[in-house]
């Protein structure tokens, strides 16, 4: 059986940002993105700062709002979770 939820990270990323969203290791199970209203909206999540490998990469339409349910386990961050986003207004990351 998968892990208990154990917190939820909530991050207002502005319009354009990087930086760790959690320090060490944690899976990432569930994130609730809202866009901009211009721009082209994207996120990238790395694992280990900003020349870390991608485990999440998505291209996202504007003035909308998405929610990103990861099953099983999660996707696995040994190091950190790094985010490099664009056109973004707030991003909520669940991690266990």
């Amino acid at each position: 059986m998968a892990g208990s939820l154990i917190f939820s990270k909530y991050r207002d990323v502005g319009t354009a940002g990087s930086g760790a969203i959690y320090t060490g290791p944690c899976r990432l199970r569930q994130l609730t993105i809202n866009t901009e209203a211009a721009g082209a909206p994207a996120i990238i999540l790395r694992d280990g700062g900003a020349s870390g490998g991608i485990k999440l990469q998505l291209d996202l339409q504007t003035n909308d709002t998405f929610s990103v349910n990861i099953p099983d386990d999660g996707i696995r961050f040994d190091t950190d979770l790094y985010i490099d986003e664009t056109a973004l207004d707030s991003v909520t990351v669940f991690l266990s």
